[in-house]
């Protein structure tokens, strides 16, 4: 018997205890975020997450999308514009708030002028 037979008999016989798990041999699934990082937070940060997300949601999660909202604004063809016109001591956070807050109410006040539209996601 060689020793590949040898090893192949030694595998076989492994594979047949149930009580031995084998993972290395079955096929893993594929990482979905590879990239890893240790963050400091100021106290009540977890707190405060929790108090906004629902059930369903985990605080990962939450950290990932404002993580990828903000790349997504520094990338954006504006963000030099923006930082330059920012009022004294309001943060770009500050200004996308409201400037949220406003679209909201403007879209509120052209479906209740309009009527519903295909847009409007039912508000």
């Amino acid at each position: 018997m060689s020793i590949v037979d040898a090893c192949m008999a030694i595998t076989d016989t492994l594979l047949m205890i149930p009580d031995i798990r084998l993972r290395q041999l079955r096929m893993a699934r594929p990482k979905q975020f590879s990239d890893r990082t240790t963050m400091a937070f100021p106290p009540g940060t977890f707190a405060a997450i929790e108090d906004v997300t629902g059930k369903d949601e985990d605080r990962s999660e939450l950290i990932r999308a404002a993580v990828e909202r903000e790349v997504a604004l520094r990338r954006s063809a504006f963000y030099s514009d923006l930082k330059v016109h920012l009022l004294v001591n309001e943060s770009i956070g500050d200004f996308c708030l409201k400037a949220i807050a406003r679209a909201v109410a403007q879209r509120k006040a052209a479906v209740a002028d309009d009527g519903p539209t295909s847009d409007s996601h039912g508000e």
